[in-house]
């Protein structure tokens, strides 16, 4: 992942004004890269996905190159969530929209139990997701200390 690490060149704005609007045009980038990513996503499945510890291994390859670049790349995590979080899927704060869309259009709430199963439903997807991401991330990490164990004879687990 390191190798394609690119450091961040630094911007001074002049003033207020011209900061903010480097501030909109970045902010605009990464609302457009992850709504792309999220579109591969949807097209392409649960490749290329990284759960939490392999996103804190990206960081930790950014902040040894670059502090900015793992500045930039938290921004953009928390950019992710949020775009993530106002899918429309119960469990989400997307889904609540949908559950209060759903309450004005009928001029009534749903039963409470069924909003609730929903939820409970959802919730229970979302978690076997990242219970595959985190599963996911071991893998890659276990399988990337394998190559780096055969490429060093000095280095072996015990009992090989």
């Amino acid at each position: 992942m390191a190798a394609h690490i690119e450091k961040i060149n630094l911007i001074k704005a002049k003033d207020p004004a011209e900061a903010l609007k480097y501030s909109a045009e970045e902010l605009g980038a990464m609302l457009r890269e992850a709504s792309s990513s999220l579109r591969r996503f949807s097209s392409s499945g649960m490749e290329g996905l990284t759960g939490p510890l392999g996103i804190v291994q990206v960081g930790a390859d950014l902040a040894a190159v670059d502090q900015l670049a793992l500045i930039k790349f938290a921004a953009f995590i928390s950019i992710n969530l949020a775009v993530v979080n106002a899918l429309p899927f119960p469990g989400l704060d997307g889904g609540q929209m949908i559950f209060v869309l759903i309450e004005a259009l009928r001029g009534k709430r749903l039963s409470p139990r069924l909003e609730n199963g929903i939820n409970f439903v959802a919730v229970l997807l979302l978690a076997s997701l990242s219970l595959t991401l985190i599963a996911g991330d071991i893998s890659r990490g276990v399988s990337s200390l394998e190559k780096v164990m055969e490429a060093n004879p000095l280095m072996s687990l015990p009992g090989r």
